[in-house]
């Protein structure tokens, strides 16, 4: 048994990609984007950024596909500065994601469950240098923010939950994940940023910031991830992997 979820869960999570295409079949909002692979970029760097340029709208983030912790992340503002971006994230996956920057606030959802997982309350990172870097998320100078609850209209927080249950059931999650969602200033909408089905653990780590804020303690919380663990790994030994 092991905490968090199934093989399948954490490798359609882990490739944002493919983590996109399902929760947009699902219904959630995405972010307009391009996915590039290494072949694409080396026969044709011209053509990708023409497509990137007619498709998105500057500022460009530039994303390995399959990395966390914002490692390979940057943003372009020109098109000299996208070239720079895609061969810089081509260091460190073979297949990358170009989204439209968006003037947007950063709103998390922690998820803890299995089937009918409990979905906390908002909590909401504020970041200084204009998306959620690396160094914002661990040095020790950084001047990110982390408000728990978020400070929402009660009807926006609800259906910023709403969305955070469709990613994880979509995603085919289980256990604990952190569902992070855009929410556009201008037009009041949410998005999928993405999703971390091992979100951190610290003293400053948002999700058991947002179980704390629904009574949990940190005891507690270990032994309710704990015991939906068990209780798959009991539901899977039930299984027939045979015929006769």
């Amino acid at each position: 048994a092991y905490v968090g979820p199934s093989l399948l869960g954490s490798a359609i999570a882990m490739d944002k990609v493919v983590a996109k295409q399902l929760a947009e079949s699902a219904g959630v909002p995405i972010v307009p984007y391009v996915a590039v692979r290494t072949h694409e970029w080396e026969a044709n760097a011209a053509a990708v950024i023409k497509e990137a340029e007619s498709t998105l709208t500057f500022p460009i983030f530039v994303k390995p596909a399959s990395l966390g912790s914002s490692v390979g992340i940057r943003k372009a503002k020109d098109s000299a500065e996208l070239k720079d971006a895609i061969q810089y994230a081509f260091e460190f996956d073979e297949r990358i994601l170009l989204e439209t920057g968006m003037n947007v606030r950063e709103i998390e959802y922690a998820c803890l469950g299995a089937y009918a997982p409990e979905i906390s309350a908002a909590g909401e990172v504020g970041v200084d240098q204009g998306f959620y870097s690396y160094e914002e998320k661990y040095a020790s100078t950084s001047k990110a923010t982390v408000e728990v609850p978020a400070k929402l209209d009660p009807a926006v927080a609800k259906q910023g939950s709403e969305l955070a249950l469709k990613v994880f059931k979509a995603l085919s999650l289980h256990g604990l994940s952190r569902v992070d969602l855009f929410l556009e200033k201008s037009s009041g909408k949410f998005y999928l940023n993405e999703v971390n089905t091992l979100p951190g653990f610290t003293s400053i780590s948002q999700y058991p910031k947002l179980f704390e804020h629904a009574g949990y303690s940190g005891t507690q919380l270990i032994g309710k991830l704990l015991d939906l663990a068990l209780e798959r790994r009991l539901k899977l030994k039930r299984l027939t992997r045979s015929v006769g």
